[in-house]
């Protein structure tokens, strides 16, 4: 192979050595540009492109070591999968002042309503539900809520309709608290078709067990739409 040197003379202060193979190919020894300025670039192959208006596109991964800020309207990430180390996301960043905003995740569902866990600053409450809003609002819709976190209530759905909570298998449902108050005009025990026995018991053998109105009216046990073969206890040591 036959090599050819040249030598360009920039102010006569420094020499860059150019070689160049038998198929034309340049090579270039210690090279330094000062404000170079291209038009297009680009690597042989396209794994990397620049064109004039500044876009960038590359096949190849991308590695940046220092903070990465943009500055757009838009960022669409288009991966399969994603992998954030950050534990703590921060929605909502430089607001001041009182907020405006409602703030959360939005789920798009194609020809099916959007889905939505928010924190909607009208209400002052996290709302899980659908909605027809999607992440260009600043406010979000709520079309039908499913539950409803307020700092001191819950409300599940919507009105005048029955739901239900359950526990797996045989798993116990505790609610812990001084006073439990039930605003409803029936309270049902046991599973519909039950044989077994159904229970109401005081754990504590040292506490009272009391039924009262406030001696307003007489409380009434009705066994009437009890299951044939089902019994019905009362199991406390101390029953006032």
């Amino acid at each position: 192979m036959t090599e050819a040197y040249y030598k360009l003379i920039l102010n006569n202060n420094q020499n860059i050595k150019f070689t160049v193979d038998s198929s034309g190919t340049i090579f270039i020894d210690k090279l330094s540009l000062k404000d170079p300025e291209f038009s297009t670039f680009s690597l042989t192959g396209g794994a990397l492109s620049i064109d004039q208006s500044g876009n960038l596109d590359t096949s190849g991964n991308v590695t940046i070591k220092g903070n990465l800020e943009v500055t757009g309207s838009r960022t669409d990430i288009l991966t399969t999968n994603k992998y954030i180390k950050d534990s703590i996301i921060e929605l909502g960043r430089d607001t001041s002042g009182n907020p405006s905003n409602d703030a959360g995740l939005i789920i798009e569902r194609g020809n099916e309503t959007n889905i939505t866990y928010s924190w909607i600053e009208n209400i002052d409450a996290f709302v899980l539900g659908l909605t027809s809003s999607d992440s260009s609002d600043t406010n979000i819709t709520i079309d039908q809520p499913y539950i409803q976190f307020y700092d001191d209530d819950m409300i599940l759905g919507k009105v005048n309709t029955d739901y239900y909570i359950k526990s797996n298998g045989i798993a116990k449902i505790i609610a812990e608290t001084n006073q439990l108050d039930l605003s409803t005009n029936t309270i049902t025990f046991g599973k519909p078709n039950n044989t077994n026995e159904t229970e109401l018991k005081t754990n504590n053998v040292n506490s009272n067990f009391k039924f009262s109105n406030n001696g307003k009216k007489t409380v009434t046990f009705d066994t009437s739409g009890l299951d044939d073969s089902a019994n019905i206890k009362f199991s406390f040591d101390n029953f006032k």
